[in-house]
């Protein structure tokens, strides 16, 4: 369409703006000597990043009363985790820590002579929860989504049972546990997760802790069931609350990615919720965050091989040779992500970059023919971007500036010389970019380029970017 197309131009004119092009993907903050001029948005993520500061800075005074209670008390260990609370969020990654699943109970009260600290420390934690909620309403209402949601993860972070917080990032409570609504639909009917078989009847799960499988309706042996299942119209089904994936590679592995695809849905969600929201939506999610907690309709189909010659058996007939250079796919046509095991690389990264296309095609139904004519690189690049998401003992983070595709874009620019000025390089529309000579380099660049906007001082251009990616779809 003609006005989206100059939409999107506009908003790439912006972002040129932004920088010194040179050094856009791959200098350190430090060489930006001239900042451009400031918008009116920005004027208000610096405002409220300012009074963030300042509210943490006065967060980690009282926490450092708590342990120095504690430390006078012999209890150093204790010190050292409230010290821990205290730490500053890193601007360079985006990194959240696992929230609880219980309900917080009460805590004892002290007995004669002992110190009080855990009292003390949840009453400044949820202060300072208060303090932040009350920024993540001023950063919604300035036109800041991704800053809000940000907010709104370290309000749930420090208070856990904070009913808003919980509704905005989709939870919902279920006696004494926060769930999502999905969950909580699978433990009324008296299902429940394991960690190595997905969800089961509560009935099931003796029988499978004695190795038996049933499939179809019968019990079978684990093993008789592995011979059956390697016939991929037979292959595993794990359900999460987002996605179906399919594998006849093992039931247990499909259930490992399974979990981590839907902890990369709900982080990317949250991180990207400009994309997934218009101003207006998200102004009544905040105003009535009961509607933000909702369950899926339909899941994301994902179908995992456990060869790469089944991978490429069953895609050859429609991509020819093309499909022997990739790890992985999204079909556009039936909206399925397509990879496969193998055995010396990790199969996350390319799932998460494949399932990027799907999330994003699959919100906006975009044509067939997106960014044909120019912007390409913003499709690659934020999937890309992707591929640096990490679950790790239930903490989730994005944006790591030492992942290998980041180290790429600097490595091409300050070593190889590369860099295409960004007027040219935003130029590209899909069959420039994918056949243009040195499309490795412009993988990197796309990369750096994405890194660069969704991280520079604290995120200063990363709803812009947003945006602009909401346009191009």
């Amino acid at each position: 369409m003609v006005g989206s197309h100059n939409n999107s131009r506009r908003l790439t004119s912006r972002l040129a703006a932004c920088v010194t092009l040179v050094l856009l993907a791959v200098a350190p903050q430090s060489l930006f000597a001239q900042p451009s001029k400031v918008t009116k948005a920005e004027r208000a993520l610096l405002n409220l990043q300012a009074q963030h500061r300042e509210a943490h800075k006065l967060f980690a005074d009282d926490l450092e009363r708590v342990a120095q209670t504690c430390e006078v008390n012999d209890l150093k260990e204790i010190a050292a985790r409230v010290r821990r609370l205290a730490v500053p969020v890193d601007p360079d990654v985006l990194r959240f820590e696992p929230l609880p699943r219980q309900v917080q109970p009460q805590i004892p009260v002290p007995a004669e002579g002992e110190v009080s600290w855990q009292a003390e420390l949840r009453t400044y934690r949820k202060a300072y929860a208060i303090e932040l909620d009350k920024l993540a309403s001023q950063a919604v209402k300035a036109g800041l989504p991704s800053y809000a949601f940000q907010l709104i993860r370290e309000v749930a972070f420090h208070d856990s049972d904070h009913v808003r917080a919980r509704r905005l990032l989709g939870f919902v409570r279920y006696k004494d546990e926060w769930v999502s609504p999905f969950e909580a639909t699978k433990l009324k009917n008296k299902e429940v997760w394991t960690e190595q078989w997905g969800w089961l009847p509560g009935t099931h799960v003796a029988r499978f802790e004695k190795g038996e499988r049933l499939n179809g309706r019968q019990w079978v042996t684990s093993e008789r069931d592995a011979q059956l299942r390697g016939d991929f119209s037979k292959a595993w089904e794990i359900r999460t609350e987002h996605y179906l994936l399919k594998t006849n590679f093992s039931l247990e592995h499909g259930v490992a990615l399974a979990s981590s695809l839907e902890e990369f849905h709900r982080f990317f969600e949250q991180t990207f919720a400009g994309f997934f929201n218009d101003p207006k939506r998200l102004q009544l999610l905040f105003e009535n965050p009961n509607a933000a907690a909702k369950a899926a309709a339909k899941p994301f189909h994902v179908h995992f091989f456990r060869s790469r010659d089944e991978y490429i058996n069953r895609l050859h007939k429609k991509y020819g040779e093309q499909i022997t250079i990739t790890n992985g796919l999204y079909d556009t046509d039936d909206l399925v992500v397509y990879s496969f095991h193998n055995p010396t690389e990790p199969a996350e990264p390319t799932l998460y970059h494949e399932a990027t296309h799907q999330l994003l095609a699959a919100h906006l139904k975009p044509s067939p023919v997106i960014a044909r004519e120019e912007n390409f690189w913003l499709i690659e690049g934020i999937a890309c971007y992707i591929e640096s998401f990490r679950v790790a003992d239930g903490e989730v983070s994005l944006g790591d500036p030492r992942f290998p595709r980041f180290q790429a874009a600097r490595f091409r620019k300050l070593v190889d010389g590369y860099y295409l000025p960004l007027a040219e390089f935003t130029a590209m529309g899909k069959d420039a970019f994918q056949r243009h000579p040195q499309i490795t380099n412009n993988y990197s660049q796309a990369s750096g380029l994405v890194h660069f906007f969704m991280h520079y001082e604290g995120g200063r251009y990363r709803d812009d970017l947003i945006e602009h990616l909401r346009q191009v779809y």
